[in-house]
């Protein structure tokens, strides 16, 4: 199963909205829409397929995913929003690692923030791997003996 780990893009910091309604800046947008062209790219040389999005819900990742998504192909409905990504959620990371452990066989992807993702490499990979904004990470993981490995790490700069 390809799992790929990818923060949200360049937010905004406004004073007058809550953390959980901060939006993607324009520079976000830009990085989210180019992250998801590197990584149609890359998934086609690899001959690999994503067929779900699963997002925090966060407005920032949120839009993230849904940008993604559309330069990946997958339709509105493939992006879902998954409470436990939420960061700085006591048992998030668990929580999520359970879900995937529900999945088909299948790509997918997990938009979320940088701490609660180092802690998702480490579970799947014995790593943390601290990822910028606009940035991503593949992991294989072997359904039949739950072993990952850390396939590649792909940016919004490499489209």
């Amino acid at each position: 199963m390809l799992i790929i780990l990818a923060r949200h893009a360049d937010r905004e910091t406004r004073k007058d909205r809550r953390d959980i309604e901060q939006e993607l800046t324009a520079k976000g947008a830009e990085q989210a829409v180019h992250l998801g062209q590197a990584l149609s790219r890359r998934l086609n040389v690899q001959g690999k397929v994503i067929s779900l999005v699963l997002t925090s819900p966060y407005q920032r990742t949120i839009q993230t995913a849904q940008l993604m998504a559309q330069e990946l192909g997958l339709p509105p409905e493939r992006v879902q929003i998954l409470d436990a990504l939420a960061p700085d959620i006591e048992g998030s990371v668990d929580a999520t690692m359970q879900v995937l452990s529900t999945l088909p066989d299948e790509g997918v992807i997990l938009v979320g923030h940088g701490p609660d993702l180092a802690s998702m490499a480490r579970k799947l990979c014995g790593q943390a791997v601290e990822l910028n904004k606009a940035h991503s990470m593949g992991v294989e993981k072997n359904t039949e003996n739950g072993e990952s490995r850390l396939l590649w790490l792909v940016s919004h700069n490499d489209y």
